[in-house]
């Protein structure tokens, strides 16, 4: 039982984590864009996707990064190695 609540703490922790840096990211794009610096590189990519599928930004940028996350939850433990 003990080992079941321990797993619990673990991802709750993760996913706080997970919901903090998402706003964090939120922020900076925000502010770089306030500034007219541009976009970054993935906000470009959700925006061309956006366009291309005729999609709301907030609906692919919802869609991609959850497809992310779970190949990085699939990923774990799953390195590949050098050559």
């Amino acid at each position: 039982m003990s080992e079941l609540s321990g797993l619990s703490k673990v991802s709750v922790h993760r996913l706080a984590q997970l919901l903090v840096s998402c706003a964090v990211l939120g922020v900076g794009v925000g502010l770089m864009l306030d500034a007219r610096l541009g976009s970054d590189g993935y906000s470009a990519l959700i925006n061309g996707i956006a366009i291309a599928s005729g999609r709301a930004f907030w609906v692919v940028n919802l869609l991609v990064g959850v497809v992310l996350v779970l190949m990085a939850g699939c990923a774990d433990g799953h390195r590949a190695s050098a050559p």
